[in-house]
């Protein structure tokens, strides 16, 4: 009898084992299958330029995957001040080519007389991003066409995909000596390509 009850013990705990090691399923993913990042980011963020005497900017890092379809909104902006913005591919420095003009100019568009009729600021809208990546996004205060030295603004991206939080890399600092331009179409020979292929 003591044997019996022995093999009875055995084997249910020998079952237990093997349900165990099948029973592995969706709830033990690993981490690394769990979807990171965010699909959208919505921050008031200002500006200091007293220091400089010309455009600053703040820069943010932001990766991207490929494919991607975002939509950049600068806008709210306070006191005067008037924003251009600029979205550079992975290793380009600040001022090189700007994906969102085709050039090394930065998206100034609509703009209006009197530095307090820009509220509106710039925006960019289903933007394809065309390689994965760590991109680079300027938001810079116009000393030309701003009034005073400071201000705040409202940055909003929206993205079709997960990103990463943007990390601010640059705080008011001087801005790269760049012109301005505003495409007609609002996007470059290289936008409208890349937006064609999705």
């Amino acid at each position: 009898m003591r044997v019996r009850r022995l093999m009875i013990i055995v084997s249910t705990g020998a079952l237990l084992t093997l349900v165990n090691l099948l029973g592995c399923g969706s709830d033990n993913e690993s981490p690394s299958d769990t979807p990171t990042g965010i699909l959208s980011y919505d921050e008031v963020l200002t500006w200091d330029c007293t220091s400089f005497g010309n455009s600053c900017q703040d820069v943010f890092d932001i990766e991207f995957s490929h494919g991607s379809i975002v939509s950049f909104r600068a806008t709210e902006t306070t006191d005067g001040s008037v924003l251009q913005i600029a979205l550079y591919a992975p290793g380009v420095e600040l001022g090189g080519v700007n994906l969102f003009t085709g050039d090394e100019t930065e998206l100034l568009c609509n703009l209006v007389n009197g530095c307090n009729n820009n509220v509106d600021g710039q925006r960019v809208d289903d933007f394809v991003i065309p390689t994965d990546g760590v991109y680079r996004l300027a938001i810079t205060r116009s000393w030309a066409e701003s009034c005073g030295h400071s201000g705040s603004y409202r940055l909003i991206i929206d993205s079709d995909t997960r990103f990463q939080e943007p990390d601010q890399s640059v705080d008011d600092e001087a801005s790269p000596d760049v012109d301005t331009s505003c495409p007609d179409p609002l996007m470059s020979a290289d936008f409208r390509t890349v937006r064609a292929n999705y």
